[in-house]
């Protein structure tokens, strides 16, 4: 089965949620418009939306480059309509603050650097000290506007009481990149993308000057992630730090913000902790993900941190998770505490650094090396990421690595569990190259039923997600591993909620039985399952 791929500008999915002002008769609120400083000076503009008949209120805020118009001149309203409303009706203010260079905010965009950092940080200390808020800030949002909410938490942002992120970045980097292969597609014009955000941003007396995106789309085409741009721009290093209670959802599916952007943080968090993941893409979680009641938890937790409402969030699971059946169940931690790697050893050989291989196709796989386990003779279940660990020897120039990890039925069927990609970089455009490729795929939680296969293929191309360039040279494996985390205990008690809408559409393929036979590799299999106690 074929699915399409979003292949538009970074993040820009968010512009689908600016949609008309609610109507009076969902509920009345007073709007206003505000100006406020950056650490910088740089003015930056805020909606603020507050309930009728409230004198003071928690601030539920979002701070995003997507507002394009100001309140008295334009009327923009909620940017989450739906949600937003619900909110207020819960008694929250809303305050929707513009990043430097979009909406009516002064400056120009430097795309997750120390200008929009500074901005979250003014934008939530800005939005506690307010006459009509409590002091108490909780943000919200969606792609950049989950990014913002990593920029204030990892810099410290004073009045931050809670924060509900939904498929963040966590570092520019991983927005374009993974482990130095460039993603494919609208990918390469992002910077552009936003430029133009900023110019069509209407009610402003005068444009802002966007000079500084040129010096964005010079950056983002270096793929070294040591650079100082990107070093800037990763908030990683500083997550060991956050300790603000977080409620965090990301799709393994995620096509825009990829799934490599939610562990290492996510992992670090010091605070009270919540979060939904499961097998959708790009999108806060809906009745479309298969479960209901997402918002409904997001109000308890904004009750519990930001009112003081402690027994709101009583019956929330701390993970709520969807595996790759479409089953939804909850665990203390993800990944859960018992999964552990299981080292499967690869096939050896060669293929060419050059294009022709793409996942989110049908047909089979051409160009590169297959390894396929033995049929699985119990049930066993993936959850965490999988690394791989290869021995590589290149012709010229460095070589392009990409792996596709696959669940195959008896019949042939091969659905694609996760993927991942490596730049291994020698030492001169043609000089021939030996040495190491570690990295990592991204993270995935997969039952594999007995009589299924765990398939892998390494090539140098996976075209419709990837866009690195190749080299033309030749790239031989001469050893491998696949270090897979495997579950040791059954999930045998599952929450209400049915499979997401991708789970039924998601990439497939087909593998002939010779080709099976002859890549099989036996060796060591992942534990057997056990109930609990046992």
């Amino acid at each position: 089965m074929r699915r399409a791929v979003t292949t538009i500008a970074l993040l820009a999915v968010a512009l689908s949620a600016i949609a008309a002002p609610p109507s009076a008769a969902q509920g009345s609120y007073t709007a206003s418009e505000h100006f406020f400083p950056s650490a910088d000076g740089t003015m930056l503009h805020a909606d603020v939306f507050m309930p009728d008949g409230v004198e003071r209120a928690p601030v539920i805020l979002l701070v995003t480059p997507y507002r394009l118009l100001a309140a008295p001149t334009g009327n923009p309203g909620l940017a989450y309509p739906s949600e937003f409303q619900r909110f207020l009706l819960e008694g929250y203010a809303i305050h929707q603050v513009s990043l430097r260079g979009y909406g009516e905010s002064d400056g120009c965009g430097d795309f997750g650097g120390v200008g929009e950092q500074a901005d979250a940080v003014a934008a939530v200390e800005w939005s506690a000290a307010q006459e009509w808020s409590t002091g108490k800030v909780g943000m919200w949002g969606i792609s950049y506007d989950g990014w913002t909410q990593v920029m204030a938490m990892a810099n410290g942002a004073k009045g931050l009481s809670a924060a509900v992120v939904s498929s963040p970045l966590i570092s520019l980097y991983r927005g374009l990149y993974m482990d130095g292969v460039h993603y494919g597609g609208g990918w390469h014009s992002t910077p552009a993308s936003y430029a133009a955000i900023d110019l069509a941003s209407v009610g402003k007396p005068t444009p802002n000057d966007p000079g500084c995106y040129a010096a964005n789309t010079v950056e983002t085409n270096g793929d070294d992630p040591t650079a100082a741009y990107w070093r800037e721009r990763n908030l990683i290093p500083k997550a060991k730090d956050i300790k603000v209670p977080i409620f965090w959802t990301h799709g393994f599916l995620d096509a825009n913000t990829k799934p490599d952007n939610f562990l290492p943080v996510y992992s670090k968090l010091r605070g009270p902790l919540y979060a939904w993941f499961g097998q959708f893409s790009h999108q806060l979680p809906s009745p479309a993900v298969g479960r209901q009641g997402f918002v409904e938890e997001a109000i308890a937790f904004y009750d519990h941190f930001l009112k003081g409402e402690r027994a709101a969030t009583k019956g929330m699971h701390p993970v709520t998770v969807q595996d790759g059946a479409g089953r939804w169940r909850a665990e203390e931690q993800w990944p859960p505490s018992d999964a552990k790697p299981v080292a499967l050893q690869l096939n050896e050989g060669s293929f060419e650094d050059m294009t022709g291989n793409d996942a989110n196709e049908t047909g089979t796989a051409t160009n590169g090396i297959w390894t396929f386990t033995q049929r699985l003779p119990y049930d066993v279940h993936i959850a965490g990421i999988p690394k791989l660990d290869l021995d590589v020897d290149v012709t010229r120039g460095g070589a392009y690595l990409i792996a596709l990890m696959y669940d195959v039925a008896p019949d042939g069927r091969a659905r694609l569990i996760t993927r991942g990609a490596h730049q291994f970089r020698g030492e001169g455009l043609l000089a021939p190259a030996a040495g190491r490729a570690e990295f990592e795929m991204y993270p995935e939680d997969w039952p594999l039923p007995k009589g299924h296969r765990l398939g892998l293929f390494l090539s140098a191309s996976d075209e419709t997600w990837f866009d690195p360039g190749h080299t033309l040279g030749t790239v031989t494996i001469t050893s491998g591993k696949l270090k897979v985390p495997f579950l040791r205990y059954e999930r045998d008690r599952f929450l209400e909620g049915a499979p997401s809408q991708e789970v039924a559409h998601w990439y497939e393929t087909t593998v002939a039985d010779d080709l099976v036979r002859s890549a099989e590799r036996r060796g060591k299999l992942p534990p057997r399952l056990r109930k609990r106690g046992s």
